[in-house]
């Protein structure tokens, strides 16, 4: 059993003149004397020429150098900025936190939320964990109606396919030793989806009050 080990470091001079580079000490592990072994690299000085390329003077600035000349206004306003939007942060976090965690759980029990959920235990030929799920959407697709039942689904959108699924659905209900096959419910129940968002969409586009009332209607005042 062989190993191998490389380690490689490079060095990039940012200004002339007299550059060590400090000791440097590597541990490895002698497999024949199976002892650990330090290899030192001793400290080493070089002397770091102007570069050509850049010009007269160029290559002889540092990094502080261009930080010195840049302009200390906009970077204070920027970090008296940031100082302020982090204090704010920390002093209405239980706030935001409560926000979130709100956000979070109405998104959980959205209708799309819902629907993914059915689509799931379709996908994994669920037949218990499907009804469940398509109960809990059918409720938030239409929470004003009365108890929601796979009889109330069918008769508010009759088409062959839904029939078809929802009856192989409760056999599989009736006999959980027979195997069921979600799919075919995932297809129809994605065209029943969309066929209920439009027509939620429709009505609630006709229920909008216009967006230039005119003026009321005048009533004769009788004497």
């Amino acid at each position: 059993l062989v190993g191998e080990r490389t380690e490689s470091v490079t060095f990039v001079a940012q200004r002339e003149g007299p550059v060590t580079i400090p000791e440097w000490r590597v541990r490895w592990w002698n497999s024949d004397t199976e002892t650990l072994e330090v290899e030192a690299f001793q400290a080493r000085t070089f002397d770091v020429m102007p570069n050509p390329a850049l010009g007269e003077g160029a290559a002889s600035g540092s990094l502080r150098d261009d930080l010195d000349r840049l302009p200390m206004a906009p970077i204070i306003a920027v970090s008296v900025l940031l100082a302020g939007v982090v204090f704010w942060l920390f002093r209405h976090r239980q706030r935001l936190i409560g926000r979130v965690q709100s956000w979070r759980a109405r998104r959980a029990i959205s209708e799309a939320a819902r629907f993914r959920q059915m689509m799931k235990a379709c996908d994994g030929d669920h037949a218990a964990a499907a009804y469940n799920a398509l109960v809990a959407w059918m409720a938030c697709l239409n929470p004003v109606s009365s108890p929601v039942t796979l009889a109330a689904l069918v008769k508010r959108f009759p088409e062959a396919e839904l029939t078809t699924a929802v009856d192989g659905l409760q056999r599989a209900l009736l006999d959980p030793d027979q195997a069921w096959e979600g799919q075919t419910l995932a297809v129809a129940l994605r065209g029943v989806r969309r066929h209920a968002l439009v027509t939620s969409a429709a009505t609630a586009q006709r229920a909008l009050p216009p967006l230039n009332p005119g003026p009321p209607p005048s009533h004769p005042v009788k004497a």
